[in-house]
């Protein structure tokens, strides 16, 4: 390639990756740059709050992420990246992937997560509906990942590390019946793209620092083939951190 021809022409100079540098200085958002996660994260936000009053049992995934989109468009998102309507009796088991054809039914959790841009600034996050009835033991993991999530955020502050929020998450979940380290990543930093360093996972020793904006998702598979996944965003600072998403109820709201 020209890249190593160039490079080949270069006697005597040693070239190394430069990554681990930039990183460093893009993990560190500027005011501007919150400010900018923070609207995609509000127009995002908007429409989460609607769902139970545009959606109604019966609906496809399809028409609802249809109308889903619109709706984040409407609110003034600049683009939408990604867009994932899952539902299913219990719990979604895919949380990737298209929509499709099926019709949400009473007893189904509806997943919705969206990775919505405003001005080439991501946010990602997800929000969870109960379709008419819960079960006792959907009731029970939606709590857990809630309590979960509470520690998580506690732990998201300034000298911390990645892999100790990671840590809380895990041994509060692992009473779940979920194992320490079966979800492998619980969280990530965010800003021009929807997947930036640090990685909420029990071996990244990453120093957190005020500016970081980091999405913090811990998942519980309360049985077989049925997921309950949460997902906030924070901004690390001085003290505590500061929530960007309005934090998701711990009673999980309802679509009848």
């Amino acid at each position: 390639s020209q890249l190593n021809a160039i490079i080949g022409d270069l006697k005597g100079v040693e070239i190394v990756d430069g990554a681990s540098l930039i990183w460093q200085l893009r993990m560190i958002k500027s005011p501007a740059e919150v400010s900018k996660i923070k609207k995609a994260v509000d127009i995002a936000g908007a429409v989460y709050a609607q769902v139970p009053d545009f959606v109604k049992i019966g609906d496809t995934e399809r028409r609802i992420l249809r109308e889903f989109r619109g709706r984040l468009n409407m609110g003034g998102a600049s683009a939408i990246p990604t867009l994932i309507c899952r539902s299913d009796v219990g719990g979604p088991f895919e949380i990737t992937g298209g929509p499709r054809d099926r019709p949400i039914a009473d007893g189904d959790l509806l997943f919705i997560d969206t990775g919505t841009t405003f001005d080439g600034y991501f946010c990602d996050y997800d929000r969870n509906y109960q379709v008419g009835k819960a079960t006792d033991a959907l009731r029970y993991a939606q709590e857990k990942v809630w309590e979960a999530h509470e520690l998580g955020l506690q732990a998201a502050t300034a000298g911390g590390t990645a892999g100790f929020v990671f840590e809380r998450m895990a041994k509060a979940l692992s009473s779940g019946g979920a194992d320490l380290n079966s979800n492998g990543r619980m969280g990530h930093g965010l800003g021009l793209r929807l997947t930036e360093p640090p990685s909420i996972r029990l071996e990244d020793n990453t120093v957190l620092q005020p500016g970081m904006v980091l999405c913090i998702e811990p998942a519980l598979e309360y049985e077989p083939g049925k997921i309950v996944l949460h997902e906030e965003t924070v901004l690390v600072t001085e003290g505590k951190a500061q929530l960007l998403t309005f934090r998701a109820p711990k009673q999980l709201a309802q679509i009848r």
